[in-house]
């Protein structure tokens, strides 16, 4: 039985926050945690840390739209991101 992760960071893909750029927000989130993508070059749902302690998802509508793009720590949610904002976030984080 796998442990369930200590943070799980949600990427909103919903309609409004999937004209973003949340490529570039995942590619982010996954760098900053050392989380290699599939080798195959295929983006998948979600990513888990090799330590087991991050879990990073893309989901759907998140439902704040009016402050897009968004995401969600646990059950902390946080807007407007970017790739320097998460980057400093999982910084805290880490």
């Amino acid at each position: 039985m796998k442990a369930v992760p200590s943070y799980i960071i949600s990427i909103c893909s919903g309609s409004i926050c999937g004209r973003t750029d949340n490529d570039a927000l995942l590619k982010a989130c996954l760098e900053e945690l050392s989380i290699p993508v599939r080798e195959d070059g295929k983006s998948c749902d979600s990513y888990t840390s090799a330590d087991g302690r991050f879990r990073v998802e893309l989901t759907g509508c998140i439902g704040a739209c009016h402050r897009y793009p968004v995401l969600m720590v646990n059950d902390e949610l946080y807007t407007q991101m970017s790739e320097e904002r998460i980057r400093k976030l999982l910084h805290k984080i880490i």
